[in-house]
């Protein structure tokens, strides 16, 4: 039987801060305040922090756990998800743009799953890693204009950081699914 460790490292505790944080931003971000937009900023670049740090403590002391192999994209996904759900349901980006995230997340998920039972191990692509940085520095920028006063010009610059973000994730989705032709050549059979 397959067990799931959950040793106790900080690169563990700063992926698990990343999930609880994500219903917390949530609240915060649809909070009737002048504190929710500051707010709403400190807990991106706390989550946007730990997800970069998480990674490299695991790997520099010699922490890397199937906990954190596991949760970590799912931590980066439903935290970044998370945001993107908050600026649709603001009207912040339309639901083509957030779809395109969603889709593309749900695919490479489901390569990668496809491509495991098949004993064949998806690696991360270059795509993936520049999508997530796209991703992480829109959102960072998009809360940083949010606690601006003007809502008219932050409207607009929110729309380009959505477009951006929109057409990379979906470069990558397409990357994915071309780089990994004949693994998915191996499962149709």
């Amino acid at each position: 039987m397959y067990a799931l460790s959950l040793p106790i490292t900080l690169a563990n505790a700063l992926t698990t801060f990343r999930l609880i944080m994500s219903p917390v931003f949530i609240a915060v971000f649809f909070w009737d305040s002048a504190l929710s937009a500051p707010l709403s900023l400190a807990i991106v670049l706390m989550s946007e922090g730990s997800d970069v740090l998480d990674g490299y403590l695991a790997r520099s002391r010699g922490q890397v756990t199937s906990f954190g192999k596991i949760f970590d994209p799912l931590a980066d996904s439903i935290s970044r998800f998370t945001i993107f759900l908050c600026y649709l349901a603001a009207h912040l980006a339309p639901l083509w743009m957030v779809a395109t995230i969603l889709y593309r997340d749900m695919l490479v998920s489901t390569l990668r799953t496809a491509a495991a039972s098949q004993g064949v191990i998806i690696s991360a692509r270059k795509s993936g890693k520049v999508k997530a940085v796209v991703q992480g520095t829109s959102i960072i920028a998009i809360q940083t204009l949010l606690t601006q006063e003007n809502r008219d010009v932050v409207s607009n610059y929110v729309h380009s950081f959505m477009m951006v973000v929109a057409l990379v994730t979906a470069w990558s989705a397409i990357d994915y699914v071309w780089g990994n032709r004949n693994v998915l050549a191996k499962i149709r059979k």
